[in-house]
């Protein structure tokens, strides 16, 4: 689908992502194209692109601000080398997520993290533990992504 900014600009977007964007009201008809403010198609690709943080889903609703931390001191990558495993910044939540945060529901947070894991309860306590270290250094969450009327 083929949305046009403010300044004439075309952007291809799946339709999934066209639909969900429609339905928020930030993608509208005006009677010749589909027009989205140029400020919202940096959202609508971040949103979209990205992944919820705890459970992988899309789109990105939400964004958590929280302190940089250290998940686990010493940790060997991909690439061979070892070193500190940090988180830095916010992290991403999908609706579900976010608005568990929201209603600082932290039970529902890590079980809904687990069922979405992929080795699932297994992950339990390795999951109890990151949360407990993303509570701890949780400031606020706000909404990013209008939510579905």
């Amino acid at each position: 689908m083929t949305v046009i900014d403010e300044n004439g600009t075309r952007h291809q977007v799946a339709p999934q992502v066209f639909e969900d964007l429609q339905a928020r009201g930030l993608i509208w008809f005006d009677g010749q194209d589909h027009r989205i403010r140029e400020g919202d198609t940096d959202m609508f690709l971040r949103v979209w692109l990205a992944v919820c943080d705890f459970c992988m889903a899309r789109p990105v609703c939400w964004d958590a601000d929280v302190a940089s931390f250290t998940i686990a001191d010493a940790m060997t990558f991909s690439d061979g080398h070892t070193g500190p495993y940090v988180s830095r910044g916010g992290w991403a939540c999908c609706e579900a997520c976010g608005a568990l945060i929201a209603a600082n529901d932290r039970d529902g947070l890590l079980n809904r993290h687990v069922s979405r894991a992929e080795l699932g309860e297994a992950m339990r306590p390795i999951l109890a533990v990151l949360h407990r270290r993303f509570w701890q250094h949780y400031r606020s969450i706000r909404r990013i992504l209008p939510k579905l009327p």
